[in-house]
Parts: C-alpha cells; sequence; structure tokens
C-alpha cells in the first residue's frame, strides 16, 4: 500500500508538471490577451490579418481551435475562452492601466 501512495504521488506530480505550461499560457491569454504559444498547441490562434482594432480584425486575428483544448470543460468553453482573451486584448492594448 505505500508504494500504491507513493506511485500516485509521482504520478499526480507529472501530471501538474505536464499540465502546468498549457494552464499559464490559458492563464496569461485570459487575464491579458496575450498568446504566447510557442508550439502551436493552444486553443486559440492568431492569424496576424490585421493589427487594427476593427470588426474584421475581431472576427479575423483569434479564432478557436476546439480540436486542441485540453478535456470536455475546456473543449465546451471554447469560444468564451477565445472571446474573453479578445477582450483583454484590447483592455491591455487600450492604454487603461488597471487592465495591465
Amino acid at each position: 500500500e505505500a508504494a500504491d501512495d507513493e506511485e500516485l504521488k509521482i504520478a499526480n506530480e507529472l501530471t501538474k508538471a505536464a499540465a502546468e505550461p498549457y494552464l499559464n499560457m490559458l492563464n496569461t491569454w485570459l487575464s491579458s490577451g496575450i498568446l504566447d504559444d510557442p508550439y502551436g498547441e493552444f486553443l486559440v490562434v492568431d492569424s496576424q490579418a490585421n493589427k487594427h482594432f476593427t470588426n474584421y480584425w475581431w472576427e479575423t486575428n483569434f479564432t478557436q481551435r476546439p480540436e486542441l483544448a485540453v478535456g470536455p470543460t475546456l473543449k465546451s468553453r471554447c469560444w468564451q475562452i477565445c472571446i474573453i482573451g479578445k477582450y483583454a486584448r484590447v483592455l491591455t492594448t487600450s492604454g487603461h492601466d488597471e487592465f495591465s
């Protein structure tokens, strides 16, 4: 039983370590609208089609990729995650210090 507890502890530590980079990407996106995804693994992609905040920018620059969402909770919330990050991006880059 002690060996089982140790194996479970190791498995939990490995799972936590493996999830940390993805969760950091998610937190950064949701809190500041910054997409830091050097390997293209995140559920939002930046097409970099336009750098001006217009209707075209809103529709095209950041799009969701639900197939890359980790787990059913993120997959079912992919659209909301994409929108929240877009709003955070607009707010943090518009000069409002309270959001940066």
